[in-house]
């Protein structure tokens, strides 16, 4: 089933409008006929489903509220070139991110323009919708690599980064991830600068190295995430 943005998804029988875009995608390039049923998400946990009309119109079936989930990753991470960063977002949507806090490092390629939040949000909706997340990330405002460890230092969450290799002295209890909110730090395509890394070993976050291979920024950024959140339900919390 396609799942088409509405931000208020309507009771069971009501009429449901679609914005212009969605309205054009669902009649006119995807050719929707009475009977055909669809999905509908406004990526703050409501969805429904809906079934196209004789007047090309949708009518509410069934509407459901998610439970908000009981563990959330903040991914912080150096931003990519607008290619690379618009795949970022759709897996950061896809692999169920709290948020997407984009920082500058001293090997950052690009520099994120805070005057594209708007159209970061429109990515992130589209990777909700093609992965059937009722949750969107939020996307912050970009900010520097040491506003960004001062913050998440200060809220007390534990925090984890991407490094080359592991520390040999690492707890038996590294892999134990509990209910609440985690941040997890990816650097650019270069790397932390070792000053990076002492700044945020300083703020108590654990280095980890999660693969073999050296990875791509957005690669890791989404298989940090996703391992985060496997860690969590295979035994890292949840009781």
């Amino acid at each position: 089933m396609r799942f088409f943005f509405a931000d208020n998804p309507g009771a069971p029988g009501e009429k449901q409008p679609l914005d212009r875009d969605e309205a054009e995608h669902l009649f006119v390039t995807l050719r929707a006929r009475p009977g055909d049923r669809v999905g509908l998400i406004n990526g703050r946990g409501v969805t429904a489903e809906a079934e196209v009309t004789a007047d090309r119109q949708l009518t509410v079936i069934s509407r459901a509220a998610a439970t908000f989930p009981a563990f959330r990753v903040h991914l912080f991470c150096a931003s990519p070139r607008r290619k690379e960063l618009d795949l970022l977002l759709k897996q950061a949507a896809e692999t169920g991110a709290a948020s997407v806090n984009l920082i500058n490092c001293a090997r950052s390629v690009a520099t994120p323009d805070g005057a594209a939040l708007n159209r970061w949000r429109t990515i992130v909706m589209e990777g909700c919708k093609q992965s059937h997340n009722p949750f969107a990330p939020e996307i912050a405002v970009p900010e520097e690599f040491a506003d960004a460890v001062e913050r998440v230092g200060h809220s007390g969450w534990p925090a984890r980064f991407g490094a080359v290799r592991q520390p040999d002295d690492r707890p038996e209890s590294f892999n134990a991830v509990a209910d609440g909110d985690c941040a997890l730090f990816i650097g650019p395509e270069g790397g932390f600068t070792g000053e990076e890394e002492a700044a945020m070993l300083t703020a108590g976050f654990m280095p980890w190295n999660f693969a073999s291979t050296v990875l791509r920024l957005e690669t890791a950024a989404a298989g940090g995430v996703m391992l985060l959140k496997y860690l969590n339900r295979s035994g890292g919390g949840r009781k």
